[in-house]
């Protein structure tokens, strides 16, 4: 195959969850989308978790193999745990071949490998699956690791993998640590989450832990945990606790590794530290900024339509935050059946989020009613026709305008064709209203921002895939 040939044929008319016909995706833009949001622990508005987690096997089957396997890295790469578990055990149903391949850092605590093996249900995996990848990834876990996460409170059970896939240890102290996991004696060392998750304990134990182990805790899982500080303890009296977080907190140099959502999260939610964290988002935004050369002018259009409340519209706020930040300029408008004049909401929200006061204006997104992406977007456009670069936060499922959409979805592609568009997709469903001249995004992994180039071309970005599982 071509992989520069134009593809648009591929991009037929099917049905949206709301029996609309509009536009598939290209396969392997599909199966991006989806693998960057793909989250089974509780259901989506149109489907339920494990509805959705089918449809990713399925769609990953149709895939080409090269792809899947760059696609698994990249996902990887980019701090996302589940999707790439998925994509290698479907290789693994394909009969692919991996030997000679190291992905023990995707595999790299026993929960992966798990998550693997309880797929077996849904997927085949292949001898050269389980002794190339599970069975050594396994052995390379570290004993802290391996006593860390035993998994005794979930179906399987790191005992029952060290049964399955029978790792050779690499002396014999590994080796009397698998005795132990085996018959339950191994004692895991403490840890924040484990000492929080105790229930024999009390919450002044559990602070007073955290207070003296607080330079140890991985950074991510701290930045978790800082509403439950705030609410158990006496945050504002307690000087010296608020020292050891602020301290904490202060010295983030490097993002490369801290989900930067995570912070807009908490920021939302614990009012008592939002100031701080709030800065050091902005710290990132302005890192960002200085690696790649954005527009200042933008629209962003959000939508408050049903299926995007809850999950889809706390998502869809998070980036908010991220896209007032680095558009300076930016302009904003929200719909949901209809585009709503200016007024609807308040002219100064983008910059109370700017200011850092997100605890005041995320309370202010609450979902009203259906969809109507393409008509808003075509309203917008008849009301600022200089409009250059739009964005727009909307799972897509566009149906109050008829149920035929593919003239529509033709003619708004027209007006769009020499603007740039920023798709963000908080809540992934088959279909789209959009042609392929979009950068696409789906993912609460802030890495996800620095690879925004790859979207300009989507034959490139998929030649980029490819090419990633060579590495």
């Amino acid at each position: 195959m071509e992989i520069n040939e134009a593809r648009e044929d591929r991009q037929k008319p099917i049905l949206n969850k709301e029996g609309s016909s509009v536009l598939s995706r290209l396969p392997e833009t599909q199966l991006y989308l989806e693998g960057s949001n793909l989250n089974i622990k509780g259901d989506k508005f149109y489907e339920s978790a494990n509805e959705k987690l089918d449809n990713f096997i399925r769609l990953a089957k149709t895939v080409d193999n090269e792809f899947v396997l760059g696609l698994s890295k990249f996902l990887a790469d980019n701090g996302l745990k589940l999707s790439p578990v998925v994509l290698l055990s479907v290789l693994a149903n394909k009969n692919y071949s991996f030997n000679g391949m190291n992905l023990n850092y995707i595999f790299n605590t026993p929960q992966r490998i798990a998550e693997a093996v309880a797929l077996s249900k849904k997927v085949k995996l292949n001898n050269s699956f389980k002794k190339h990848i599970l069975k050594e990834a396994l052995e390379n876990i570290s004993e802290f690791s391996l006593k860390k996460n035993q998994l005794k409170a979930r179906k399987i059970k790191t005992r029952d993998l060290i049964k399955l896939l029978r790792p050779k240890p690499k002396d014999e102290k590994i080796a009397k640590l698998y005795k132990d996991i085996i018959e339950g004696k191994a004692k895991a060392e403490d840890t924040f989450v484990r000492i929080k998750s105790n229930k024999n304990l009390s919450d002044a134990d559990k602070l007073k832990y955290l207070t003296e182990n607080i330079n140890k805790i991985p950074l991510n899982e701290l930045i978790r945990n800082l509403r439950f500080i705030t609410d158990k303890a006496d945050f504002v009296n307690d000087f010296e606790l608020q020292k050891k977080v602020m301290e904490r907190l202060q010295s983030i140099d490097d993002f490369r590794f801290l989900n930067i959502f995570d912070l807009i999260e908490t920021a939302i939610h614990v009012p008592k530290l939002e100031k701080m964290l709030f800065t050091i988002v902005k710290s990132f935004v302005d890192k960002v900024k200085a690696n790649f050369e954005y527009d200042k002018d933008a629209t962003i259009l959000f939508d408050l339509s049903g299926s995007m409340g809850g999950e889809g519209m706390e998502k869809g706020f998070k980036y908010l935050v991220l896209l007032s930040l680095i558009f300076d300029n930016a302009k904003f408008r929200v719909f949901s059946d209809v585009l709503y004049p200016v007024t609807h909401t308040n002219p100064n929200i983008l910059n109370w989020i700017r200011e850092g006061r997100l605890a005041e204006v995320y309370p202010l997104f609450k979902a009203i009613s259906g969809t109507a992406l393409i008509q808003s977007v075509n309203d917008l456009l008849a009301e600022d026709p200089a409009l250059k670069t739009l964005v727009v936060i909307s799972d897509e499922v566009s149906w109050k305008e008829e149920s035929d959409l593919i003239y529509l979805i033709e003619q708004v592609n027209l007006k769009l064709k020499d603007r740039k568009v920023i798709l963000i997709n908080p809540t992934v469903y088959a279909g789209t209203v959009f042609r392929d001249n979009i950068m696409a995004f789906a993912s609460l992994t802030s890495a996800i921002l620095y690879n925004v180039f790859m979207f300009i071309n989507p034959n490139k970005f998929i030649q980029t895939i490819r090419e990633y599982g060579r590495k």
